[in-house]
This record gives structure tokens, sequence and C-alpha cells, in this order.
């Protein structure tokens, strides 16, 4: 439509030109940051007429600088209204961007008005710069001067040349609509807006989106780390009457979550500048225990860490622009199918891959995981790598799974105790005899079956003392459902793992049938010893070397001994057998009564001599008796008699 001159300035005495104020939202919050100034002509006769109708009219018939100062001049005194925190964003002409007095028709519209310009943000598009760049390098230091900030505009549709950022003292980068409204459905579009924002961040600017009219542009923009968004989505343009509406107007997150699916990072991530972003994950990569990398579609190295390509034993340096074939021709196959299976989307967790050992490393286990990584429209771009080294862990499960099986067959009562006194594994034996299952027991508290009381005053301090590395032994007492109390010997060894001690192995072994016995043989052995020293038979033990075992106090009086020790540990043959009646020697391979124990016999001899201490003999019968002991022969026991008195009442009968 055309715009006749003579009517504009009718429209400019009659104030027909008004501003509209369309909301800029914070992506992030969905807090409300400003407003962008937007002209519109209220005509008499033909309603509210768009900027792209009339601005170009005004900037050729050259009351362009009219227009502004009615439309600064109305939206500063609307905008008194707004809470400080607000700013305004104005569009100049590129025309007006050479005037040399724009920055005073600024500052006098301002002293009208009251409105302060650190409140304001200037918008100049890329063709205001082209044709004489100092004299706007000029007219921006003055506006900077007078505490206005400055907005590239429309940045990626004009000549977006980067000298022109280095060159004016810029605060935002404004993101063209044309770029936004596509992104979700054009990877072309998307791209371009990605590069804008990320440029926008490393020269620390804020980005400000335009023409956002939908959730997904909103999230996939605050994804990409846009700052600002405007458009119909947060508001229409409206005029000043309605911006008491516009700011009680109840106000969520553009995004409170990410709604697409595929979103593998943070929001907290996204506040990053992207050099700061990629220290960040260069610095997880290299400081991970486990091995990192990234593959593009082509499942080429496009990043990895030291531990990833240590699995390869080559260098990074020889990984990046490779495919994972070239480095590992040998086990590719292995995992290719995986691999490709993430490129169609699917996440691949808890892979085990078995490498065998070479001339120069050992097997290995390693634990894979295989994640598609996914651009801001949920695109798969590559594949995030993620490997572990599992041999040690799996030879320890090996180890434990062997362990499982031996103890399992034991009859001693064997259980696993964690350092938070927790049952964390027992056999069958101890199950039984506790008449409880694993699933009661595990993982459950040893003061729970053995009582706070007897775990708190006896248990714990020896668990403790077993946690520090000590092997610990002790008896006690304990309940036992089917069997009532019992007598137990009760021994803990550390587990220690990678240096440290994990848990205690808790071996119990049931006493009270030993202890019965012992009892018994005890009760036997006073019996034994009343009878031996009570008879007047002397009696003494050897063993298969002569050695003298005991003694009763009747073989002590005969052979003229005081105390038991004079003849335990002796050799009873050289003590006091050596010899025949006529003081001959008696060879130890010729007495009988070793003869006898030799063939496991017994004998008995009537006419031989014993020797006393004093080297006095006496004639002797004595009998002898072979002692075994688990079915062997263990020695003899010897029974003497003093036959003198005998002798001599034969001597008087001849």
């Amino acid at each position: 439509m055309g715009i006749d001159i003579a009517e504009a300035y009718r429209a400019l005495e009659s104030s027909e030109f008004l501003p509209y104020f369309q909301p800029q939202v914070q992506l992030r919050s969905g807090q409300l940051t400003g407003f962008e100034v937007l002209a519109r002509w209220n005509h008499a006769t033909k309603g509210i007429i768009l900027p792209d109708d009339f601005i170009p009219f005004a900037e050729q018939d050259g009351w362009i600088d009219a227009l502004t100062h009615q439309i600064l001049d109305r939206a500063f005194r609307s905008a008194l209204q707004l809470p400080g925190s607000l700013q305004l964003s104005i569009n100049i002409s590129p025309t007006q961007f050479r005037d040399r007095s724009l920055a005073k028709q600024f500052e006098e519209v301002s002293g009208l008005t009251g409105f302060p310009l650190a409140r304001v943000m200037v918008e100049i598009t890329e063709s205001a710069l082209t044709e004489d760049l100092a004299q706007a390098r000029l007219i921006a230091g003055e506006l900077k001067e007078l505490g206005c900030k400055l907005t590239l505009d429309d940045f990626g549709t004009g000549y977006s040349s980067l000298r022109h950022l280095q060159s004016l003292p810029f605060d935002e980068l404004k993101v063209d609509k044309s770029f936004v409204s596509s992104m979700v459905q054009k990877r072309d579009s998307r791209k371009i807006v990605a590069a804008v924002v990320g440029l926008g961040q490393s020269l620390g600017l804020t980005t400000v989106a335009e023409g956002v009219e939908a959730c997904e542009q909103a999230e996939m923009l605050l994804w990409l780390g846009c700052d600002i968004g405007q458009g119909w989505l947060f508001g229409r343009p409206e005029p000043a009457e309605s911006l008491p509406a516009v700011l009680s107007a109840p106000r969520e997150k553009s995004a409170t979550s990410i709604a697409f699916p595929w979103k593998n990072l943070s929001m907290g991530g996204m506040e990053g500048l992207p050099a700061q972003k990629l220290a960040q994950l260069q610095a997880v990569y290299d400081g991970a225990q486990v091995g990192l990398g990234f593959l593009d579609r082509d499942l080429r190295f496009v990043n990895l860490n030291k531990r990833l390509a240590d699995f390869a034993q080559r260098p990074v340096e020889e990984h990046v622009g490779r495919t994972v074939q070239e480095m590992v021709p040998d086990i590719f196959p292995r995992f290719e199918s995986y691999l490709h299976r993430a490129l169609k989307g699917e996440s691949i967790s808890g892979l085990e891959i078995n490498v065998p050992a070479t001339e120069t490393s050992s097997a290995r286990t390693s634990l894979v995981s295989y994640q598609p990584a996914r651009d801001e429209a949920g695109e798969v771009v590559g594949v995030s790598v993620a490997v572990l080294d599992f041999t040690a862990r799996k030879k320890a499960e090996e180890s434990l799974h062997q362990y499982e099986r031996v103890v399992e067959g034991l009859e001693e009562m064997i259980v696993v105790v964690d350092r938070d006194y927790r049952y964390v594994l027992a056999n069958h034996s101890f199950l039984a005899n506790r008449a409880t299952t694993k699933e009661q027991l595990l993982g459950s508290l040893v003061s729970d079956f053995v009582g706070n009381e007897v775990f708190e005053t006896l248990v714990k301090g020896k668990l403790d003392d077993c946690f520090v590395g000590s092997v610990v032994k002790y008896e006690m007492k304990s309940q036992f459902p089917a069997l009532g109390e019992r007598d137990l010997l009760v021994t803990y060894i550390p587990i220690q793992v990678s240096g440290g001690v994990t848990g205690a192995a808790c071996v119990l072994r049931d006493l009270t049938d030993m202890k019965k016995a012992e009892r018994s043989l005890h009760e036997s052995e006073e019996r034994y010893l009343l009878l031996l020293n009570s008879t007047a038979e002397a009696i003494y033990g050897i063993d298969l070397n002569g050695i003298c075992t005991f003694c009763n106090p009747a073989s002590l009086r005969l052979l003229g001994y005081a105390k038991t020790d004079d003849m335990l540990g002796k050799n009873m043959h050289a003590l006091a057998h050596h010899s025949y009646a006529d003081g001959s020697p008696y060879p130890m391979e010729s007495c009988k009564i070793f003869v006898a124990i030799r063939k496991g016999e017994g004998t008995h001899v009537t006419d031989e001599v014993m020797w006393r201490q004093d080297g006095t003999s006496f004639p002797v019968e004595y009998w002898s008796y072979p002692m075994h002991k688990a079915g062997a022969l263990v020695g003899a026991v010897i029974t003497f008699l003093d036959v003198s008195d005998r002798m001599q009442d034969k001597q008087s009968i001849n």
C-alpha cells in the first residue's frame, strides 16, 4: 500500500503511531525479562497498520526520525509503570544509525520522560553497518556512554560478518525468526540456530530467539543454550493499556522438563559456554575410571580417553579418525551388531566382552555400554562408548562362586559378614542349624540373630578386631532353635579386597559333643588314675622307642625313685632293665618286652631282674601288654612284681 507523506505527517500530529509491547522471556525460568517495542499505526479509517507497510516509506520520505521520536516518547512513558528489572528493546532503522544525532535523540527523550537509558536495548541490523563501519562504531560508542545496550538483530540473514560482531560493543545477539520457525522440521535451520547460539555464548553475549511459537521450539532452544525467547508462545504484541494484564498473567517455565525422550544432558550442563562445556567434557573423559569414547555414524573415533585407547594397546592419537574395526579387527565382529543397534537408537548396557590372552597381554573381561548420541532434534549422530575393565571383578566373582561351592558342603557353619555387620553369605549348615533361609538371613543384622546384648558385649568387638586385619578365635554359647544351647568355637577371618578388609568370614564349630567327650574322658582319667595309684602292682607305660610315658607310685617305690619326673621321658630299658642278674649287659634288641612290642604281642616273663636307682637289683615277674590308639600300635603297658620273697621261699624248700 502507498503512504502519502501529507497523510503521514497528519498521523504524526494526531499521535496515531503507537508502541506495542511484545514479551521477552527467560527460557530457563519462564520469567519476564522485558519487551520489544514494535510500532503500530492506528489509522483513522484503516485501523491498525503493521510496520512493514509504513516503515519503508518513513525511511524513504525522511519522516523516520519523527516517527522514532514519537514511538520512543510514548514507549518510555508507558514503561514507567513496569518493574525496574524489565528492559525495552528499540528497533533502529539502518538509515538512523548513520545519523550522529541518534544518541542525542535518545538522551533527549529519556530526559523528557524520566525513563533510564540503562534499561534500553537498541536493536541494530547488519545492513546498518555495511556502508560506514567507522561511523557506526562512533554512534554505538555514544549510545553505550549513555547507558544503552546494543543488540545485533536478525543475525544470519544478511551479511553475517564476524567483523561486525568484533567491531561493535554488542550485548545481545538475536536469532532470526525464519530459522527458529523451521528448526524443528529442517536440519539446516537447526544447525544454523545452534551455530548462532554457540557463537553468542562463546563471545559472552546474551542470545535471543525471535518467532518462538511452539513448545518444541522453546525446548530445543533451551537445550541448545539460548537465553531469551520471544514470540507468540510467550505473548503477542500488546498496546500499553494491556501491560498490567501482561504483568499479572501467570507464567511457568517454558520447559520444566525437556519433552524429547533422547535428551541425555541435565539443564545445568546447558548454562556453560561451549568452550567451558568442551573443557568439562574433556576433564570428565581424562579423569574417568572407565574407558570413554565417541564414535560417529561411520564408527570412527571422534574422541576418546587414554583408558579406552589402552584396551587396544595403542595411543589416543592413532585412534582419532580411524574406525573401530581398524583398531581392534580381531574382536570387532563380537560387538559390531551392538554398535549398529545403537546407531538405530537402542541403548546397550551391561554387555560382557571376553578378550583372549595374547603374547603381550593376559586375557581380560570388559563390561561395555553403547548409548546412541543424539542432536537437538533427536537424530542419532553417533555412539557414546563406555568400557570398564571387569577382569578383576570377574575373577573375584569366580573365586566367590568357588568359595560358595566349597563351603556349601562343609559341616562347619560358615557365614560372611560385611563391615555394616550384615550377613552377605551363608552355607547350608548354618542355615539348617539356625532354622532359617537365605532370603530371611542375607541382608539382616547379626544382632537380629544373636540378640543385641550378646552382639554389643561380645560379638561386635571381636568383629571390629577382625575388620582391622586380625584373625580372631573365641568360644561362646549360643541358642539354636532345634538344638538348644550349644558350645561354639568361633573363628573370624578377615576378607581383604584391594588392600582393605571388606568383611569377615565367620567359621562356627559346634564343640558341644566334643566338650561332653572331654568331660567324660576327664572323668575316666580320674578313675583310671585312682585305680592306677591304688594298686600294689608296679605299672608303667612306654612308647615304641622305650620312653616312659606314665608310671604309678608302686613302680617308683620298687625302683627307688621319689617322683614321677625321675622316670617320665627316660628310656626304661636303660633305666631299670639294662643288665642280666649276673650284671652282664642286656641288649635292648634282645629284651623280651621290645621284641613283643614290635610284634604287637603281649609277653609274660618270670625270671629276670629290675635295677633300682641305687644300683641294686631284685628279681621280678612282669607282664607286657601292647597299647593301641586309633587302631595303631603306640607302645606297651608293663606290670611287674618284686618276687624276692617267692625266690627265698623256693630256696628254703630246696
